[in-house]
């Protein structure tokens, strides 16, 4: 019976994860936030907000150091193929 509940719980996980690659869209965090169209005054009193701001704010600063390290600049991120592609898997990945 325990084996038949993990049964059940396993497959509505799943379909959860199925469910959500087929809906997932990329777009970046300001993005996600002017999707929700919130009033100004809703949008300043939400933590996940201010915190996701700075949080991104954190990951663009060390992409943008990473890549520094191996890339002079723009022109040659765009000429480099291979991040090209890997971009695009991650853009593409769970387009149905």
């Amino acid at each position: 019976n325990l084996n038949l509940q993990e049964d059940k719980q396993h497959a509505v996980f799943a379909d959860l994860l199925r469910q959500e690659g087929e809906e997932f869209v990329y777009e970046t965090f300001d993005d996600t936030i002017a999707r929700r169209k919130l009033a100004p005054e809703v949008e300043a009193s939400l933590p996940w907000i201010s915190d996701g701001r700075r949080l991104n704010a954190i990951f663009a600063r060390f992409v943008r150091d990473y890549l520094s390290c191996f890339y002079a600049g723009d022109a040659e991120i765009v000429a480099d193929d291979e991040l090209r592609a890997y971009w695009d898997g991650v853009q593409n990945a769970r387009s149905p």
